[in-house]
This record gives structure tokens, C-alpha cells and sequence, in this order.
């Protein structure tokens, strides 16, 4: 025929087609093989790497038709992509292809075609692999790090889809020098922090799916890259320095700063006042500016400068970030008061002037006055004023003396965050320590000498403190020291050394320089008492530490528990100076501490100063731990008077033991032992014999001194009667009644404690008990050589066991072990395979001596035979005698462990020959076994002596696989012995099936009569099965007849039959033909999947399917997702089982369960064959979300609630939320998410209602093919906000309105539960009024108020109360001021005019 042309489209016959015309040709040809292409070569497309991979190859050489071109993956689930390309063609693009899949692409040279007279025959394949290049990641998030923004930026990015290994991750500055740095993830790691970056450097971080790894059937591929740039937080300034301006220190403020390190643009400077109304001054400065003045500031006013350092742009590729502030507090000189009066006074001229000043602008908080005379030994006289105040009167001054009278204008007060500003004045240095004498009241000054001309000093020591005067000294130009007493213990505070020159005349004036100030904090005063107890609930490990309150200024408490020893760190607790007590806990039981409390007063800061006061303390021991255990034994002595105590040593610190031996009894004195931490054990001697004592063991720890105490532990007990005294004489005579059943016996009265007496008359000594029953198994680890034996523990008293293991044959020596009363098995080895062994277990009581004898009870007994030892090796041949229907089997003695299967010369297809080797040590003779393992034929089994080593088995089955196994069998089943096997030593062999060559027609030789029979019975199947299809009386010959070389003719011949109906099948035949031969597929099973109920709805599923009828060997149920690297899980079962659970399944993943019922199995004579399946498609039940958080929304609080929930796991589409409130006439509000969403605002809800917010993970959706199922739901509760009120109006109180004002307000709408009013002044020390009202109150009246006092009422309506199940929910305030009358104002005209006001 011509060369055909192929394409893609041919369709080309199938191999079973060929081969069936092939076999009914009678001169078939045969097809050389064409030539392989020289090589093939294969690239990811460049229009689309991540689907399409391009493959070209060379043409072949020789003849061939064309060629094929298959792309696999090796991916279950996954078919092959074949084309079918012309001889001129070599290159082809196959499309639609996984991404990130391993791909192997085979070329074959085809040549023919099959048909009648050719056959198509392929080359070899010719491959090579690619990978497909895989799917990039979505998205990249890259933020900087919350723990350290400067150096590090977290990285997170959606997982990628398809096949791939990992990612690769990179990130990179574009800084010479800087090199890459890359992180390798794994597929299930989609976030990771890179560290020691450089602060303020832009980075660019990049991240590649990565498939695959470099080898040789492999190739490593990257994504394309997805990225993200990030800038990193810049450093903070080291230091800032803000000072007033020298020009204008009333208006203009001096900003320096340390350059910045590391990358960054330049700087952001702030200057903020935070008054409303005035706007920050802010400054851009480039990376060379480091300094800065700012003008047109306010006089007097406190301002906060801040220095942040800026890198980056805010643009497309980049962006600009800001380090943390660094700041600096500093205050603006107020401003001079305009004019200053003073005048003699009008009371008393003499020794009085008025004094009174304009009032001061701008920022200011007061004023001080200093009235001076400039007289050495005078003081100043000084007088702070607040800023409503404008006049004083200094008094007890000096008649006729001229004073100098000083306004300053003050603003800020000395503290961490602000500063006290009046006239800014210096001398070189000023020292100022705690004084030796009295630390506590007393500060020492020092300064150093001024220089040019001066008359003397100024020292002042102020604290700030409203109420205590400033301490002021005048000093001469020759002192340089002063100690300032009577101060406040604890107190901070400054003092000031003014220089002075000059006084204030007419020709003169007195000018003080710039203040040189030094800041000291007084020693806080020590608490009173320190009380250390051991604690109630764990006196061992705690102690409880109280002490009284200091007095004085101070900030709380140092608590220290100290014990002093090496390697225990000190327990140490800060207290606040509301508290007063703390337990210690976690201490060691029975050491000594020092617990010391020291008064803190102060912070270490620039501005201030920690100082601790003495320490006050107090020493305890804790309680030391008792005993574990106490055994109190008598004596073996003197077990009458004597007690030996022993007991387990004590842990931890402890110096000994107190024993107390008590016995309660009035008049005996308790027995007591002190033991050093060494002894562990004593005897109490000299006790009353029989009495019972109780022994108490006490742990010990310290001794009681002025610096130690002794405590005790608990007492351990346990209670010991000593044994009484013998009876002195016991007479036994034989009774004068009846001498020869009858014994009288008397006794002398015993001594002592003792309740009475027990009397034995005994005959002997007796027998102990027989243990219940004994076991004896062969041993699990060595059957033939060891028995494990195991017994019952015997009853009363004995000692142990004997145990004994015999087999009675001559020359073996019984096997003896002797036993302790605590153990009840034991493992003979070495025993003899195969040999019968008796084991029998004796009880033995007592030990053979002066005192005792050794008494041995009855013995209780089991038999064992160890397994025999298994033959060597086993040999089957073909029987010599009737090759076709035996099979001979020998054994002989070997040493290896192998058997041989022959065909039989004879007849190798019905017989087989088996031989073995003579087994070792004891045993009875073999058993062997020959068995197909086809439905409906039995084993065929032989019994052989143990001088017999082989065996022919004969009438097997021609073609059949046969299993022989040869058991060496040991002992017979009675009562005394019992039947046991070796191991099977087996060989498997196949008959061999008959020739196909036909016999020749008229042949008069006939094959033996079970050959004949079996021909019979196939050809009654054939009718049968002629019959089931409407061939009614034709012969049809079974195929396996036709092989063998059998036609019609034959048939007849050989079965003695001339007929069709003399072929016709037997009723045998027919009522078995089911079981011999399948020709119908089994009946189809439904089949029911439905979701696991109680164990887990999430990883399992519950398959139950109904009965299938006729006849049938068992089920195949197979639970299949399709999901690409999840295998298919498959259960067999039987034809009784019609249910099963899958586990291990992933949640939230549709799963296909199919039902296959199975008839017969695969052998020679049968077929295993399968129904169609029956299946239906679950869904398991998604993962629930970790958690939900609901919080009112920023923008709306009153009708918004905004939700976030965490990413749920496994398979899952996406999120159902729904916000409920339970209120009858409300709808729920629900939000179906997709699986990327995961947080959602819920608008429109009612102001102050309470809201259950719930949310689902749902996997699936409701169709055909599919089922949608959701998880359990994560809830969260939260209330809205409620509404404030429309109005608010307050009013004096018509009643009283010095000290009363009256409330009302409008009703809130929505839900609320009620409302708060607060009425507050502001003022430090005055509590604020508030009121609680139900949701009709509208009204209130609020008393008790100060007179001429400001007050801010405010309501809030409020929603809920807090509790689990509730919040407590305030709305904004609505507020309004109102300012009551003050008393003095009690006429008309007086409130028409402050009204008017």
C-alpha cells in the first residue's frame, strides 16, 4: 500500500485488534523496527512558559510513516497529551499543561500500519524532561517589623496555586556593596522577617515560586519575581539641646541636634505649644543642618521641640518615613510686669509697705515678690502670689530701713516635663549632698568663690511644694558653705546660689548674677516596723512581709527577701506607697532570710534623684519540708521494749530531726531523740511491752537566737504496738474427762499492756497453699527452644516458688528456678524443639533449720511441646509414574533453608514432584499442603511419617500456580500432649497448560478419563453459555479448549458424544455454573456517603451502600478528591461489610465516593471482575476560623461595627458573617466573603443594641456536582454606641444656687439602659459629682457644691451593663458649665450683675 500521511486526528487501531487479525492469518508479516530519532529537544514556550511547552526533534532515517509524540507527567489523574506528526514534521507546542510540572516528552518513529496484511510497529522513545515554568504568587506584603522597624521588614505572600516546591525570597538596596539577601522557603511558608538591615534604606524584596530541584531527570524553575519596596524606619538623633535665645530669650528658642546615622534625607523639626489655636512651628532642614532657631514664639509659654529624621520620597518607587522623636521640653522668659508701687502702709507705716504691680501677659503662672534691704543678717522677704493676685503687704519690717521691692514674673514649675523660668542669672560650681548628721532634714551646700568685685551670696532652697516657704541664707563674701535644716524627709529639692554686688541706694544699686542651681532629694524617712510571718497557705515556700506606713514625702517601697546564700538570687518587689504588704513565694523551705524594706522617694532622672531610706528588717525561716515517708518496726532485739524508726532524709535546707515517741498513756513520759541532719534512723528502748506508741518524725531548721528562730515541720507519724510479754509458765495435761481427745491447758497471767490471749493447739506444721493455676506458652521470641511461664501468686504464708520444667526423656536434666515470693514468671530456654515438656510450679513455705523446716505444697502443672524445627528444604518433581495427575515429593536432610518444585517428566501439567529435607531434634512427621488458591478447589494435603521426605500430588489443574508448603508436626492432641507445627518452609510452582497444536482429526487415542471428563464439563459451560444467548443447541467450544488445540469434531470424539443435545449440560453442571464460571457482570450496589456526625464532620466521612444481589465476592469502595498529590483511599470489603469510615481526609474538600461490587477472582479458571461504579459526591466540613474580632467602627461607632477574623486552614471557598441581634422585627445582617476577604464593616445598625457577630467558613457550593458546607461558627459579641443626648440645660437651683445646680436633659433614642451625669469642677482635691439614672430620669440635682465654684456637667447615655455576656457602652458627653453664686452675693442687684457678667 502507499505511504500513508498521519496526523494528530488518525485514529490508528488498537494493539488487541492487531494481534486478533494476526492470529487468524495464516502467513503473517513481520515488521522490522524503524530508527530512532537522533535526539529531541524541549523549551518552555515563549508565549506561555507556565502552560506550553515547545518540542522539536530530528527526522528519523530509514523507512517510517511518522511519529508520536506523548507529554506525560507521572501526575495521577493527570492523561497523556499524545500527538501524531507526519515524516515531515518535527516540532509541535503542546498547550494547556499544569504549571510548574515535571513534564517528560517521548518521540517515537512509527512504521505501518495495523491491518491484514501489515502491523504497525513503533521505535524506541527517544525523551527528554521540563518543567513548565510555575505560577507566580499573587501578591507580596512587605511592612516594617513591629519589634524593630529600623532593621528588619516582615514579608508575606499568598500561597501560590499548581504544582510547585517553595519560594525563593530577595531582597535588595541597590547600595554599592551591599550584597543580595536571599531566603529559601518551603511551600507551606508564605511569611519571613529579614534582619540587620540598614536604617532608612529603600529595599526592593522580591519573591519567585520556585518547582523543582537540578538533577538529572529534574530542573529547578523560577516564577517570575513579585515585588515590593520597602523602606526602613531611620535612626532617632542621639541628643537634642533646646535652649532660650540669647537676643530674645522671651520669643525665640535655640533648637541642635547630633547628625543622624546610617541612610536618611534630612531632618523635621517641631516646635509645639499643644494650646489650641496656635499652630505648630515646623522646619525642614537638609542631612548638613544640624541647628535651628525659632521666632515669634509666645513669652512664658512651655514647648515641646521634636527631631525626627527623615529618608526617602513619598513617590511611586519610593517612600518617605520618619525615625521616633526625639524632644526636648524648654519654657519662653515670660514677660516683665509693666510698673511695680510700693507704699508705706496706711495700718502700720513703720513696719509695712503695700506693694502692688500691673498684671503680666502672655503665658505665666504667678509672681514672686522679694522684698530686700540689702543688710548683711537681714533675710529677704519673699512672697510667691498666684496669677489672679496683685498686691501684698510685707510686715515686721525694720523702722526706717530702705527696702528694694523685686516683681518677678514666673512661668512653668521645676519638674521632669516643664521648668521654673524667672530672670535666667551663675556661679563656677555648686555641690549639695545629704548631711551626715541628719540625712533626712538636712542638706549641706558648698559653691565655689565668685570672681571680680562681689559683696556675698544668696543661697536659697526651695522644694516647690505649695505651703512650705523657701529656705533663703545671706552669706558673706568670705563664707562658701551652708547646711539648710528643718527641711521634709523625702523631699526634692533645688537649691540656688545667687552672687551679689552692690546695694540699692542712690548712688548704688544691688544686682544678683545668673542662678547656679543644684537639685537633692532629702533621705526619705524609714518605716516604723517590718512584721515577717510564714505564710498561711504554703508556710515552706512563702513568707508574708506587712510594715507601717512612712511618714513624709516619699514615692513607695523596696522590699527585699534576702537568704544569703550562694547561687540564690535575692527576691526583690517595688511597692507603691499605697501598699503595705507581699508573700514572697518560690522560696527554698527551711532557710533564713533577711526581709528589708527601704522608703524610695524619687526617680533617677536628669531632674530628680532616687534615694532609699535605711533599710528596716526582719528575719524568718521558712518551714522545713517534712519526711516522706516513717517506718517504725519492734526490735529484732527486744521487740517487747524496743522500736526502731527509720525515716527518708528531709530535701532542701534543714539542720536535723526531732523523734518523738508517744504513747498517750497518763504517767508515761513521751520518748524524744534529736537527730543531726546525718541520721536517718533510731531505737527507742525501755517501752512498755504491748503497748502502742506513736512515732513522730519532725524536720528541723535554725536555732533559736537573736538572729535565727528553730521551726518545725510537720509532723510524720505512724503508730507501733510493741510486742507483750511472754505468758511466764503454760501447763498442758491431758484431760481427766477424756485423756485421748481432750487436752487441758493453763497459763500464769501475763505482764503489762495486752488485751488477751490466743490459744493454738496445732499438729504440725502446715502445708502452704498450692498457687491457682500455671501458664506455659511457647516463647514469643524463640518458640523452639524457650517457654514462658507465668502462675498465679500463691495465698497466707510462704516463701517462694520452685518452679520446674521437665520432658522426662533420659538424659535430660530437669530444668530448675528457684523464685522469691514477688515474682510469678520466668522463660526456660534452651530447651529441645519440638519435645513435650511438664512445668510445674511448687508454693514453699519456711527454711530447713533448728527453728523451721522447708514445706513445699502440692505441685501445679502444665504441659508444652516447643515448635518443631521447620525442614530445610523441600523438593516436587512430576510423578514418574503418572506425570499429569500426581505429584511426587522427597525430602532430604540439608542445611540451607530452601525447597524444590518440579514439573513432573512425566505429565508436567497435572502432577508435581515435592522433596524436603529430614527436619532436626524432636518431631512426628510433616504435613504438606498443596494449595491453588482458586474459589472452589480444595487444598490437597498429605500426612507423611518422619521417615518420609517426599511426595507426588496428583490431579492438579494444567497451567495452574500451585503454593506447596511443607510443617514439621511434633506431638499428638490428647489430654497429656498436644499438636504442634513448625513455620511453613513453601515453593510455589505452575503446571504446565497443554500444547496448542490441534490434534489430528480421527485420532482413536483418548486421553485419560479425568482429561476426558474435564473436556465434558467445559463444553456443558459452552452450551450453557450458547444457550444464554440464543444459540440454543450449538456446540460452541470454550476458548480454553480452542488453545489447547481442540475443535467441534475432537470434542465429540473424545467425549463419546455424536450430537449437539448429547453435549447439553448436566443439572450438576448447571445449578454450579455460577460459582465455575462468570460470564455477567455482578449487580450494582447504591451506595449512601453522608457526613461523620459525631467524631469528626471535618477529616471524616461515613460510607454505607446496600447489599448487591446474586452472586459475589465483596466490595471496592474508593474515596477519591482528584486533587492533584492526595492518593485515592481505598477499603476492601467483604460481602458481609456495607458500611466503612474514611479519616484523615482534609476538611472542607469534595471527595467522590465510588462503590465497586467484585465477583470472582483473577486464576487461571476464573476472573475478577467489577460493576460499574455507583458514587456520590461529600463535601467534609471546613475548619472553623481561629478567632473574630469585633470593635465599634472608628468612623461610626453608633450604627458600625467593623469585623476581622483569622485565615482559615485546608480547603474552603470562602466566609459567611452574620451580625444578629436577637431583636424581634430586626433582620440579621449577613456578608458572604470570598477566601481572600477577611474583615468586613456592618453599617446601618442601631445605636447602644447588642450584637452577636458570627462567622463561617463555607466550603462548596450547592449544585449537582457539589454541596455547600459550612463550619461551626466563631462568635464574638459587641454593642454599638449609643446616642448622646439632643440637649442638655443646667440651672442654678432656685432652692439654693451657692451650692446647688439643677440637671435636665432630652430622652436618648435607640437602645440605652440609662444614663450618667457628672457634674466636675477641675479642682485638684475636689471629687467629681456623678449620678446614675434609669432611662426615664431626665433630671437631676446635684448638692453639696462650693460656692462661686465653675462646674462641667456632662451627660453620657449608656447601653449594657459588663458582664460575659454584655458590654457597658457610653455615648459622647454632652456637656455644659455653669458656675454657682457665691455668697457674698445675696442681694438682687448683686445676681442681676454677675448675671449680666
Amino acid at each position: 500500500m502507499p505511504t500513508g500521511k498521519y496526523s494528530a486526528e488518525t485514529t490508528v487501531s488498537s494493539t488487541t485488534e492487531a494481534s486478533e487479525m494476526t492470529s487468524n492469518t495464516a502467513s503473517p508479516s513481520v515488521a522490522t523496527e524503524p530508527n530512532d530519532v537522533d535526539t529531541v529537544t524541549v523549551q518552555r514556550s515563549d508565549s506561555d512558559p507556565k502552560t506550553s511547552l515547545d518540542v522539536t526533534w530530528t527526522t528519523a532515517t530509514g523507512d517510517f510513516y511518522g511519529f508520536r509524540v506523548v507529554c506525560s507527567s507521572d501526575v495521577y489523574g493527570e492523561n497523556d497529551h499524545e500527538f501524531y506528526a507526519s515524516d515531515t514534521t518535527t516540532s509541535h507546542t503542546f498547550d494547556d499543561l499544569v504549571p510548574g510540572r515535571l513534564y517528560t516528552v517521548s518521540v517515537y518513529t512509527f512504521s505501518g500500519v495495523d491491518s491484514a496484511d501489515d502491523e504497525r510497529v513503533e521505535s524506541n522513545a527517544v525523551s527528554e524532561n521540563r518543567r513548565t515554568k510555575p505560577n507566580d504568587v499573587d501578591a507580596v506584603t512587605v511592612e516594617r517589623s513591629d519589634d524593630d522597624p529600623s532593621t528588619s521588614l516582615d514579608v508575606s505572600w499568598t500561597e501560590a496555586t499548581d504544582d510547585f516546591n517553595g519560594y525563593r525570597v530577595v531582597y535588595s538596596s541597590d547600595v554599592p556593596g551591599e550584597n543580595d539577601h536571599e531566603f529559601i522557603a518551603s511551600d507551606t511558608v508564605t511569611s519571613h522577617t529579614f534582619d540587620d538591615l540598614v536604617p532608612g534604606r529603600l529595599y526592593t524584596v522580591s519573591v519567585y515560586t520556585v518547582s523543582g530541584v537540578d538533577g538529572a531527570d529534574d530542573e529547578r524553575v523560577e516564577s517570575n519575581a513579585v515585588s515590593e519596596n520597602r523602606r526602613t524606619k531611620p535612626k532617632d538623633v542621639d541628643a537634642g539641646t533646646v535652649e532660650r535665645s540669647d537676643d530674645n530669650p522671651s520669643t525665640s528658642l535655640g533648637v541642635s541636634w547630633t547628625e543622624a546615622t546610617d541612610d536618611f534625607n534630612g531632618y523635621r523639626v517641631v516646635c509645639s505649644s499643644g494650646v489650641p489655636g496656635e499652630n505648630d512651628h515646623e522646619f525642614i532642614a537638609t542631612d548638613t543642618v544640624t541647628s535651628h532657631t525659632f521666632d515669634d514664639l509666645v513669652p512664658g509659654r512651655l514647648y515641646t521641640v521634636s527631631v525626627y529624621t527623615v529618608s526617602g520620597v513619598d513617590s511611586a518607587d519610593d517612600e518617605r518615613v520618619e525615625s521616633n522623636d526625639v524632644s526636648e521640653n524648654r519654657r519662653t522668659k515670660p514677660d516683665d510686669v509693666d510698673s511695680v508701687t510700693v507704699e508705706r502702709s496706711y495700718d502700720d507705716p513703720s513696719t509695712s509697705l503695700d506693694v502692688s504691680w500691673t498684671e503680666a501677659t502672655d503665658d505665666f503662672n504667678g509672681y514672686r515678690v522679694v522684698c530686700s534691704s540689702g543688710v548683711l543678717g537681714e533675710n529677704d522677704h519673699e512672697f510667691i502670689a498666684t496669677d489672679t493676685i496683685r498686691s501684698h503687704t510685707f510686715d515686721d519690717l525694720v523702722p526706717g530701713r530702705l527696702y528694694t521691692v523685686s516683681v518677678y514674673t514666673v512661668s512653668g514649675v521645676d519638674s521632669a516635663d516643664d521648668e521654673r523660668v524667672e530672670k535666667p542669672n551663675d556661679v563656677d560650681a555648686l555641690t549639695v549632698e545629704r548631711s551626715d548628721d541628719d540625712p533626712s532634714t538636712s542638706l549641706d551646700v558648698s559653691w565655689t568663690e565668685a570672681t571680680d568685685d562681689f559683696n556675698g551670696y544668696r543661697v536659697v532652697c526651695s522644694s516647690g511644694v505649695l505651703g512650705e516657704n523657701d529656705h533663703e541664707f545671706i552669706a558673706t563674701d568670705t563664707i562658701r558653705s551652708h547646711t539648710f535644716d528643718d527641711l521634709v524627709p523625702g523631699r526634692l529639692y533645688t537649691v540656688s546660689v545667687y552672687t551679689v554686688s552692690g546695694v540699692d541706694s542712690a548712688d548704688d544699686e544691688r544686682v544678683e548674677s545668673n542662678t547656679v542651681s543644684e537639685k537633692r532629694r532629702t533621705k526619705p524617712n524609714d518605716v516604723d516596723s517590718v512584721t515577717v510571718e510564714r505564710s498561711y497557705d504554703d508556710p515552706s515556700t512563702s513568707l508574708d512581709v506587712f510594715w507601717t506606713e512612712a511618714t513624709d514625702d516619699f514615692n513607695g517601697y523596696r522590699v527585699v527577701c534576702s537568704s544569703g546564700v550562694l547561687g540564690e538570687n535575692d527576691h526583690e518587689f517595688i511597692a507603691t506607697d499605697t501598699i503595705r504588704s507581699h508573700t514572697f513565694d518560690d522560696l527554698v523551705p527551711g532557710r533564713l532570710y533577711t526581709v528589708s524594706v527601704y522608703t524610695v522617694s524619687g526617680v533617677d532622672s536628669a531632674d530628680d534623684e532616687r534615694v532609699e531610706s535605711n533599710a528596716v528588717s526582719e528575719k524568718r525561716r521558712t518551714k522545713p519540708n517534712d519526711v516522706d515517708s516513717v517506718t517504725v518496726e519492734r526490735s529484732y532485739d527486744d521487740p517487747s521494749t524496743s522500736l526502731d524508726v527509720s525515716w527518708t532524709e528531709a530535701t532542701d535546707d534543714f539542720n536535723g530531726y526531732r523523734v518523738v515517741c508517744s504513747s498517750g498513756v497518763l504517767g508515761e513520759n513521751d520518748h524524744e531523740f534529736i537527730a543531726t541532719d546525718t541520721i536517718t534512723s533510731h531505737t527507742f528502748d525501755d517501752l512498755v511491752p504491748g503497748r502502742l506508741y506513736t512515732v513522730s518524725v519532725y524536720t528541723v531548721s535554725g536555732v533559736d537566737s537573736a538572729d535565727d528562730e528553730r521551726v518545725e515541720s510537720n509532723a510524720v507519724s505512724e503508730k507501733r504496738r510493741t510486742k507483750p510479754n511472754d505468758v511466764d509458765a503454760l501447763t498442758v495435761e491431758r484431760s481427766d474427762d477424756d485423756p485421748s481427745t481432750s487436752l487441758d491447758v493453763s497459763w500464769t497471767e501475763a505482764t503489762d499492756d495486752f488485751t488477751g490471749y490466743r490459744v493454738v493447739c496445732s499438729s504440725g506444721v502446715l502445708e502452704p497453699n498450692d498457687v491457682d493455676s500455671v501458664t506455659v506458652e511457647r516463647s514469643y521470641d524463640d518458640p523452639s527452644t524457650s517457654l514462658d511461664v507465668s502462675w498465679t501468686e500463691a495465698t497466707d504464708d510462704f516463701n517462694g516458688y520452685r518452679v520446674v520444667c521437665s520432658s522426662g526423656v533420659l538424659g535430660e536434666n530437669d530444668h530448675e528456678f528457684i523464685a522469691t515470693d514477688t515474682i510469678t514468671s520466668h522463660t526456660f530456654d534452651d530447651l529441645v524443639p519440638g519435645r513435650l515438656y511438664t512445668v510445674s510450679v511448687y508454693t514453699v513455705s519456711g527454711v530447713d533449720s533448728a527453728d523451721d523446716e522447708r514445706v513445699e505444697s502440692n505441685a501445679v502443672s502444665e504441659k508444652r511441646r516447643t515448635k518443631p524445627n521447620d525442614v530445610d528444604s523441600v523438593t516436587i518433581e512430576r510423578s514418574y509414574d503418572d506425570p499429569s495427575t500426581s505429584l511426587d515429593v522427597f525430602w532430604t536432610e540439608a542445611t540451607d533453608d530452601s525447597m524444590g518444585t518440579e514439573w513432573s517428566d512425566d505429565d508436567p501439567s497435572t502432577s508435581l514432584d515435592v522433596s524436603w529435607t529430614e527436619a532436626t531434634d524432636d518431631f512426628t512427621g510433616y504435613r504438606v499442603v498443596c494449595s491453588s488458591g482458586v474459589l472452589g478447589e480444595n487444598d490437597h494435603e498429605f500426612i507423611a511419617t518422619d521417615t518420609i521426605r517426599s511426595h507426588t500430588f496428583d490431579d492438579l489443574v494444567p497451567g495452574r500456580l500451585y503454593t506447596v508448603s511443607v510443617y514439621t508436626v511434633s506431638g499428638v492432641d490428647s489430654a497429656d500432649d498436644e499438636r504442634v507445627e513448625s513455620n511453613t518452609v513453601s515453593e510455589k510452582r505452575r503446571t504446565r497448560p497443554y500444547y496448542r497444536r490441534p490434534l489430528p482429526r480421527g485420532n482413536q487415542v483418548l486421553l485419560p478419563e479425568s482429561r476426558r471428563l474435564y473436556v465434558k464439563q467445559m463444553c456443558e459451560m459452552a452450551w450453557i453459555e450458547g444457550h444464554h444467548t440464543g444459540h440454543s443447541g450449538k456446540v460452541n467450544v470454550p476458548t480454553s479448549l480452542y488453545h489447547q488445540g481442540f475443535n467441534e469434531h475432537l470434542i465429540k470424539e473424545q467425549t463419546g458424544h455424536r450430537s449437539n443435545d448429547g453435549l447439553r449440560a448436566s443439572n450438576v453442571c448447571r445449578s454450579h455454573y455460577k460459582s465455575m464460571c462468570r460470564i455477567h457482570l455482578p449487580f450494582s450496589s447504591s451506595v449512601k456517603s453522608e457526613e461523620a456526625v459525631n467524631d469528626d464532620p471535618s477529616t471524616s466521612l461515613d460510607v454505607s451502600w446496600t447489599e448487591a444481589t446474586d452472586d459475589f465476592n465483596g466490595f471496592r469502595v474508593v474515596c477519591s478528591s482528584g486533587v492533584l498529590g492526595e492518593n485515592d483511599h481505598e477499603f476492601i470489603a467483604t460481602d458481609t461489610i456495607r458500611s466503612h469510615t474514611f479519616d484523615d481526609l482534609v476538611p472542607g474538600r469534595l471527595y467522590t465516593v465510588s462503590v465497586y461490587t467484585v465477583s470472582g477472582v483473577d486464576s487461571a479458571d476464573d476472573e475478577r471482575v467489577e460493576s460499574n461504579a455507583v458514587s456520590e459526591k461529600r463535601r467534609t466540613k471546613p475548619n472553623d476560623v481561629d478567632s473574630v474580632t469585633v470593635e465599634r467602627s472608628y468612623d461610626d461607632p453608633s450604627t458600625s461595627l467593623d469585623v476581622s477574623w483569622t485565615e482559615a486552614t485546608d480547603d474552603f471557598n470562602g466566609y459567611r458573617v452574620v451580625c444578629s441581634s436577637g431583636v424581634l422585627g430586626e433582620n440579621d445582617h449577613e456578608f458572604i466573603a470570598t477566601d481572600t476577604i477577611t474583615s468586613h464593616t456592618f453599617d446601618d445598625l442601631v445605636p447602644g443594641r447588642l450584637y452577636t457577630v458570627s462567622v463561617y467558613t463555607v466550603s462548596g457550593v450547592d449544585s449537582a456536582d457539589d454541596e455547600r458546607v459550612e463550619s461551626n461558627a466563631v462568635s464574638e459579641k459587641r454593642r454599638t454606641k449609643p446616642n448622646d443626648v439632643d440637649a442638655l440645660t443646667v440651672e442654678r437651683s432656685d432652692d439654693d444656687p451657692s451650692t446647688s445646680l439643677d440637671v435636665s436633659w432630652t430622652e436618648a433614642t435607640d437602645d440605652f439602659t440609662g444614663y450618667r451625669v457628672v457634674c466636675s469642677s477641675g479642682v485638684l482635691g475636689e471629687n467629681d459629682h456623678e449620678f446614675i439614672a434609669t432611662d426615664t430620669i431626665r433630671s437631676h440635682t446635684f448638692d453639696d457644691l462650693v460656692p462661686g465654684r465653675l462646674y462641667t456637667v456632662s451627660v453620657y447615655t449608656v447601653s449594657g451593663v459588663d458582664s460575659a455576656d454584655d458590654e457597658r457602652v457610653e455615648s459622647n458627653t454632652v456637656s455644659e458649665k455653669r458656675r454657682t453664686i457665691k455668697m457674698d452675693l445675696v442681694n438682687l442687684t448683686d445676681l442681676m450683675a454677675l448675671e449680666t457678667s
